[in-house]
């Protein structure tokens, strides 16, 4: 699918790869709709985009929010009569050990990067399928493909979101419907905190993602209709590793924990 002259919504656009993602899309002549909660972020991302003469407007909403997703959705449907394109990318971080995380921690992160996605993917089917075309991209993460210690929780939310695009994508596409995850490694977002960055291998922290580079892979992705993209593509060989040979991974993984231990 060409994003040129599409309606494309994406979330979490108010920082990060939502907002270089949006940016992207609308460069390449899509109308783009950014939804994020912070205002002033998403109004300085439409006043750059106007100055460049590319179509854009906003929307504040908490993809949490099941009804705040739905208004927002009427009014993108009632302004522009569809969605032709939906990256769901709003996202939150939980990076803690497991036994750390409260109860509303875990609940808060599963409803942001699972249920927001659900919501939205809900919202806008119906106007999909009345016109038999559509493209929708699940921004997972690396840590969905391969658990991390340290991010239980966070792991469990994208794994989640990796296998409703998976199993959504078959059914999805006798409508004519378009369904892809992309799995980014460590990207330069608010969403790593310094407690985070302490815990993660040295090698890893020196393999910094820009947001830019993942836009152009989700542009890549809808264009090319592809089923998802782990960037950079060497992540996938590690995720491999996990479904072939589970007790490797495991000691991998158990040796990474000890390690990020005796650093603390």
């Amino acid at each position: 699918m060409r994003v040129a002259g599409r309606i494309a919504v994406v979330t979490g656009a108010s920082s990060g790869i939502g907002r270089a993602t949006a940016a992207r899309l609308a460069a390449e002549g899509a109308t783009v709709v950014a939804v994020a909660r912070r205002e002033p972020q998403l109004q300085a991302l439409v006043e750059e985009l106007h100055g460049r003469s590319l179509a854009a407007e906003y929307i504040v909403a908490d993809v949490a929010d099941r009804e705040a997703v739905a208004s927002a959705s009427a009014k993108v449907l009632a302004e522009h009569g569809r969605v032709d394109v939906l990256v769901n990318n709003a996202g939150i971080g939980l990076h803690r050990a497991f036994a750390d995380c409260s109860l509303d921690e875990i609940e808060r992160c599963m409803q942001v990067n699972f249920m927001g996605a659900v919501y939205w993917m809900k919202a806008v089917l119906p106007a999909m399928t009345r016109t038999g075309s559509g493209s929708i991209v699940n921004v997972a993460s690396a840590a969905g493909a391969m658990p991390y210690t340290w991010e239980a929780v966070y792991s469990a939310s994208k794994a989640a979101l990796i296998a409703l695009s998976e199993a959504t994508a078959p059914e999805l596409a006798r409508k004519g419907i378009h369904v892809a995850w992309v799995n980014p490694g460590l990207v330069r977002t608010e969403i790593f905190t310094e407690e985070s960055l302490r815990h993660l291998p040295a090698i890893a922290r020196r393999s910094w993602l820009t947001p830019e580079r993942l836009a152009a892979g989700i542009l890549d992705v809808i264009e090319h209709e592809r089923p998802g993209a782990s960037i950079p593509r060497t992540l996938g060989v590690t995720s491999l590793v996990r479904h072939v040979t589970p007790p490797l991974f495991r000691l991998g993984l158990r040796r990474v924990y000890e390690s990020s231990l005796r650093r603390d």
